[in-house]
């Protein structure tokens, strides 16, 4: 696990908002952790390739990134 970076105010502040209505502990640090095993792991059982990987860890990253927050099931 690796720090890369944080979120914008925007960002960090929508995804604890997110979080809140969800009833989820809060985020306390505006730190990007990169857990890179455990991205490879789940994306590649999924089908994705190495370029869809960096390419989803590029958009994830950008300044502009919209949080979506949801259930998985």
């Amino acid at each position: 696990m690796i720090a890369i970076g944080c979120f914008t105010e925007i960002q960090f502040a929508a995804i604890n908002e997110g979080r809140a209505a969800m009833e989820l502990h809060l985020l306390e640090q505006n730190e990007i952790l990169f857990m890179g095993r455990h991205l490879y792991a789940s994306r590649s059982k999924d089908g994705y390739q190495i370029d869809d990987i960096v390419k989803q860890i590029m958009s994830a990253l950008c300044d502009d990134a919209i949080a979506h927050l949801g259930c998985r099931t």
